[in-house]
């Protein structure tokens, strides 16, 4: 696990909203963000930037440098707007850069939007550039295209609603609860902190289930997809037993993409495994039946999904 550190001053604004994309959209590197006068507060304009984005977590907060004084981080950057020299440094990082952004603190919600916008586009590859995780520009692409747009397109073009899940989309919800515990209403927060990207429902068939992108490029023998099987269910334990509905994968690898079928109700482990993802035995489950869908789901896979891998790829 490589280690991140992001600085600017008040840690409030700019560093808050780096921590969160950085651990949102780049598995395998954890950040952590400090500054060296910090206000004590995050922006309620970067909380709810960050939760648009799904990329707000509840133990993010403004503090100091000192507070981690006794870490090591492999890469430290400094995104104050400013002269560098008016940055804080952090003497226990292997490697630090400088990578400022406009503080929009004070400003309308739309400059966070935009801070959160260049953020993309500069800081995260940058971060896969200085610490060399190639696989994590691929992740990046294929959580966020592939997630987002791709099966979008693929389900409603076989004639389902797609929605994403998480609890940005629940969040006025939560703040109507009233007479239940403090620690009950985390727990929620944290269980549909963890649920699948989408929902994928049909009002004529009846028909829903929840839809996850994973990319591991580790899956290259029938040990590693019996392994990673093992991991899928257990983690996905009570969205099948509890909530009962069916969670379905696409697992990209280097090689080639997969479906993983997770069956509701299913505690024996039995839950159908994997599938190359042009397989025809596919359509034997309800979710991906030609019935009353516009398009088959080999056929969708073949017109969008392959191009879009391809391109990844190369």
């Amino acid at each position: 696990m490589k280690k991140v550190l992001i600085l600017c001053t008040g840690n409030s604004c700019r560093s808050i909203m780096a921590e969160g994309l950085i651990n949102k959209f780049l598995e395998g590197i954890e950040a952590k963000s400090a500054g060296s006068k910090p206000s004590g507060k995050v922006n309620s304009n970067a909380i709810k930037a960050l939760k648009k984005m799904g990329a707000w977590c509840d133990d993010y907060h403004s503090k100091s440098i000192t507070d981690l004084k006794n870490e090591e981080f492999d890469l430290a950057i400094t995104v104050c707007d400013n002269a560098r020299e008016a940055c804080p440094f952090y003497p226990n990082a292997k490697k630090t850069i400088h990578i400022p952004f406009e503080d929009p603190d004070g400003k309308d919600f739309s400059a966070f939007e935009e801070t959160i916008e260049e953020m993309q586009k500069r800081l995260i590859p940058r971060v896969i550039k200085e610490l060399s995780f190639e696989d994590n520009f691929l992740i990046n692409k294929i959580k966020g295209d592939l997630a987002e747009n791709i099966c979008r397109v693929h389900f409603e073009n076989m004639g389902y609603d797609v929605s994403k899940v998480g609890v940005e989309n629940i969040s006025s919800v939560f703040a109507h609860l009233n007479g239940y515990e403090k620690n009950y209403i985390e727990k929620l927060k944290l269980l549909f902190q963890r649920m699948p990207d989408l929902l994928i429902t049909h009002n004529e068939k009846k028909e829903a289930a929840l839809f996850e992108v994973k990319y591991n490029k580790n899956l290259n023998t029938q040990d590693d997809l019996k392994n990673f099987s093992k991991y899928l269910h257990e983690r996905y334990d009570y969205h099948i037993n509890t909530l009962k509905l069916p969670v379905y994968f696409y697992v990209v690898t280097n090689k080639k993409p997969y479906v993983y079928v997770l069956k509701a109700n299913h505690t024996n482990g039995n839950t159908g495994g994997f599938y190359p993802a042009d397989s025809s035995w596919l359509d034997k489950f309800p979710i991906f039946s030609k019935e009353n869908a516009k398009k088959s789901f080999r056929e969708v896979y073949f017109s969008v999904i392959y191009p879009a891998l391809s391109d990844i790829f190369e």
